[in-house]
């Protein structure tokens, strides 16, 4: 990752010795954008699966639309070309598999009849993505720009309480409990693994300038994640699944599924 980051700002910086034009002869920006995204998609493709949507006392249902930010430095070495790179992070709230057979949520003790609904659980996606951007015509920086670019992105659970509510369990003394609701950490649910994978972005991006080193962005990107096929339809419907990979297909699908974000914000026009 370290070695990937110093690659990326090594080809920013490589054309500035022959660099020209530029908006009051200034080539480099840093741009800070915020973005808005749907979510219906990801709430459509999960809709035949068993999914929790929302069946624990006081839990809302999921969100329409998903948010984050965007922060990018670019140099344009001619009025039309330049390279970038893209430092971004999304929010997203998953779907969680629920009434599924399990083994154990200590302290209680399932056997076959057992149940358990999982709290929705937060995603965060982190992203750093190298691009190359260029205008058909114009003064790059400001105008219309193109961008085009292939990244990493890293997929993770925040590590916060989250409840479930089992059925039909045990406690270690023997007693039964038809219904009984249990709040833990992350790890209390034995899954806190990463989800790393390669993406491709096409962005457009118009900058207004209001003064000589300061310009209002408004823009979309496309992104594309390179898919991990395996399990990607397996669980949710069937009365057993590994809980682990039923929260990787719902963080695969959740990623994949939210393609295109609209963007705004402002860009700093340095030097």
């Amino acid at each position: 990752m370290k070695q990937f980051i110093i690659y990326s700002f090594c080809l920013l910086f490589s054309f500035s010795a022959v660099s020209q034009g530029g908006y009051f002869g200034k080539k480099t920006v840093v741009s800070v954008d915020g973005s808005i995204r749907a979510t219906l998609i990801y709430q459509s493709l999960l809709s035949s699966f068993k999914y929790n949507t929302g069946s624990l006392n006081g839990e809302t249902s999921n969100p329409g639309i998903a948010g984050g930010f965007t922060a990018s430095v670019s140099h344009y070495f001619t009025k039309n070309v330049g390279v970038g790179i893209d430092f971004s992070m999304t929010f997203n709230q998953l779907k969680m598999p629920f009434e599924k057979n399990f083994n154990s949520f200590s302290p209680y003790i399932a056997d076959y009849n057992s149940t358990a609904t999982v709290e929705k659980m937060n995603m965060r996606t982190y992203y750093i993505i190298p691009k190359i951007e260029w205008a058909s015509r114009g003064n790059l920086p400001i105008g219309i720009c193109h961008s085009i670019g292939v990244g990493y992105a890293n997929s993770v659970l925040t590590d916060d309480e989250y409840r479930v509510r089992l059925t039909n369990v045990y406690d270690n003394n023997g007693e039964f409990y038809s219904s009984v609701e249990h709040t833990g950490p992350l790890n209390y649910y034995s899954y806190n693994k990463p989800l790393h994978g390669v993406v491709l972005e096409y962005g457009l991006k118009l900058r207004f300038p209001v003064t000589s080193f300061m310009a209002i962005n408004v823009g979309s990107s496309l992104r594309l994640h390179m898919p991990h096929l395996r399990n990607w339809y397996t669980g949710g419907n069937i009365s057993y699944i590994n809980f682990g990979e039923d929260i990787r297909r719902s963080m695969r699908m959740s990623r994949g599924s939210n393609i295109m974000d609209i963007r705004a914000g402002l860009s700093f026009i340095l030097f």
